[in-house]
C-alpha cells in the first residue's frame, strides 16, 4: 500500500494482466502514463471548456437576436383614407420635351355642301363606314331649284 502513495502521477502505471499479456496482434501492453502534461490524448477538465465556450457563444447570439428585434426601427403604420366618389372633370397635365407629331388625315367628300350636325367628337376614336358628319340637302348642288338638267 505504501508503494501506491509514494508513486508521483509522472510514473508509469502497469495495466492488469489480462490473459497472456499480449494483446490480438501478439504485442505486449505498454503501461499506462499518469502524466497528462505531454499526451496527446483528451485532458480533464477540457472537454467543460469547450462546452462553456459554445453556451457563451448561444448566449451572445441569442442576446444580439433579441437585441435586434427590440431595438430595430419600426415602420410606420400604414392608414389608409375613405373618400366619396364624385363625378367631375379631371384635368391632367402632361410635360415633356422633344418633338411631338399628331396624325393629321384628309377627309375627302364625294359631294360638297353646309354640315348640318357632326356625329363625332375631338378624340373619339371612330371605325370605318362610321359617319363622322351629315351635309344640309337644301345646301348640296343637285337640289337648288332650276338645276334640272
Amino acid at each position: 500500500m505504501q508503494d501506491s502513495q509514494q508513486r508521483t502521477e509522472s510514473q508509469m502505471l502497469d495495466r492488469p494482466r489480462i490473459r497472456d499479456d499480449a494483446d490480438f496482434f501478439g504485442e505486449e501492453n505498454p503501461p499506462i502514463s499518469t502524466d497528462h502534461s505531454g499526451s496527446t490524448g483528451p485532458q480533464p477538465g477540457r472537454g467543460r471548456r469547450w462546452i462553456t465556450i459554445i453556451a457563451l457563444l448561444l448566449l451572445v447570439i441569442i442576446l444580439g437576436g433579441l437585441a435586434f428585434a427590440l431595438l430595430r426601427p419600426r415602420s410606420p403604420q400604414v392608414t389608409y383614407q375613405s373618400q366619396t366618389v364624385v363625378k367631375g372633370d379631371l384635368n391632367i397635365t402632361a410635360s415633356a420635351t422633344g418633338p411631338i407629331q399628331g396624325t393629321l388625315y384628309n377627309a375627302d367628300f364625294v359631294a360638297t355642301g353646309r354640315i348640318s350636325a357632326i356625329d363625332v367628337s375631338v378624340g373619339q376614336h371612330v371605325t370605318a363606314g362610321q359617319t363622322l358628319a351629315t351635309l344640309d340637302r337644301a345646301t348640296l348642288p343637285g337640289n337648288t331649284p332650276g338645276t334640272d338638267a
